[in-house]
């Protein structure tokens, strides 16, 4: 009789365990349903605008000649000279700078039509124009070795010689939500004075490549400042 009784009881407890694991199995489930695969809580919706909201200077200005770079700071201001304007950049009041992500793997800066492809890869972005439109004297160009990110480019005969294209190639880290763009203002001023003296000075949205060969030859000069300026969505 005893034995009867336990068997009941074990068939009893049995049941409430079975009924308990299937109740806890369902829950799991319905938790397992109610989740955001990963990712999903942050996926943008498209298209997607980030404006600018801060800039700032990013190490420190360098001056570069073939026998080195140049240390002494009243050097530096004097081959800046009248482009210095170029390496004290400041967010102007009222900026209302933009970049919109048209969709994921598409782009354009402001208010321009121009539809830049986009790369990303690990929190860094690669915007790259569609057309060859950077002139460039060749592969060993200095203003084109001393940029961390490259496009491809193309040649073409012209009177006395070849020209070159490249296309463009902006860089910039983050996410859809909050993007820090590179930007670096140069100046380079190459040959002998005044015989075959050239300089050029700018800005481009792009870093400094620093394991780059810029092959500077004796009369070559390259001034170079990072940047990064942050763009955000309201």
């Amino acid at each position: 009789m005893l034995a009867v009784y336990l068997l009941l009881y074990l068939l009893t407890n049995y049941r409430i365990m079975k009924i308990r694991f299937l109740l806890l199995s369902v829950l799991l489930m319905l938790t397992a349903a109610c989740k955001k695969a990963p990712g999903d809580s942050e996926t943008p919706g498209f298209p997607r605008k980030l404006y600018i909201s801060s800039m700032s200077a990013k190490g420190i200005l360098r001056v570069m000649t073939a026998n080195g770079d140049i240390t002494d700071p009243a050097l530096k201001a004097k081959f800046l000279g009248a482009q210095q304007s170029y390496f004290s950049a400041t967010l102007a009041a009222g900026d209302t700078s933009s970049i919109t992500f048209l969709k994921r793997d598409t782009a354009v800066f402001g208010s321009s039509k121009t539809k830049y492809e986009v790369y990303y890869s690990d929190g860094l972005f690669l915007f790259s124009s569609p057309n060859y439109q950077v002139n460039i004297k060749g592969p060993g160009d200095v203003l084109y070795a001393f940029l961390q990110y490259t496009g491809p480019y193309i040649s073409y005969p012209v009177t006395g010689g070849t020209a070159y294209l490249a296309k463009e190639v902006d860089a910039a880290h983050g996410d859809y939500n909050t993007l820090t763009l590179s930007v670096l203002t140069y100046k380079f001023t190459s040959g002998p004075y005044p015989a075959t003296y050239q300089m050029v000075a700018g800005a481009v949205y792009n870093e400094f490549n620093l394991s780059a060969n810029l092959n500077l030859g004796k009369n070559d000069t390259l001034a170079v400042q990072g940047w990064t300026v942050t763009y955000k969505v309201k």
